[in-house]
């Protein structure tokens, strides 16, 4: 689902364009979450728009000890089979987690995700420690119980190797800042 599309393109180095943050997902906050919107930008390459991605906080900073929200809201549709792929690739190219590790969390997030069309939205909700939830607009779409996963997810757009470092700033609210 989610961080997917970037890796499809990151061999470009293209950098993100600006745009306005989406909301919450309601299905996030009746799930309990009350969060506030630390950043966010839209991924624009070779000039296409493919998302826009929002990362949310409950102080509306990003502190990894605190349950945290990515939003993507596509702007075009992909195979959920074609997200994974990209996903495995944004994590090898970046070095985040095992060979083992990213097999297993392929298989994982296969049995969850499902394709997007242009307009969906899909966010995951990191509970450091514990678990990380996968949500569209209608709910909650499964769990993964591995306290890595979350981490290593938000990794492909927030680790300091991610391969979309414009994006990065722009997620943790540090665009135009010093």
């Amino acid at each position: 689902m989610l961080l997917s599309v970037a890796a499809l393109w990151l061999s470009s180095g293209l950098p993100a364009s600006a745009a306005a943050a989406t909301d919450l997902p309601t299905v996030i906050r009746n799930d309990g979450f009350e969060l506030a919107p630390v950043g966010g930008d839209e991924l624009s390459l070779y000039g296409f728009r493919i998302y826009h991605a929002s990362l949310w906080a409950p102080s509306g900073r990003y502190h990894p000890e605190q349950p945290t929200a990515f939003t993507l809201h596509y702007r075009r549709g992909f195979t959920k089979q074609r997200l994974v792929e990209i996903t495995q690739t944004a994590w090898a190219k970046g070095g985040i987690g095992t060979e083992a590790q990213r097999n297993t969390w392929a298989n994982r997030l296969l049995a969850i995700w499902h394709d997007v069309a242009k307009g969906d939205i899909l966010a995951a909700v990191v509970v450091p420690g514990r678990e990380t939830r996968f949500y569209n607009a209608a709910g909650l779409l499964g769990r993964i119980e591995d306290k890595e996963f979350g981490p290593a997810y938000l990794g492909i757009w927030l680790g300091e190797k991610t391969l979309l470092p414009d994006l990065r700033t722009s997620l943790l609210g540090l665009k135009g800042k010093p």
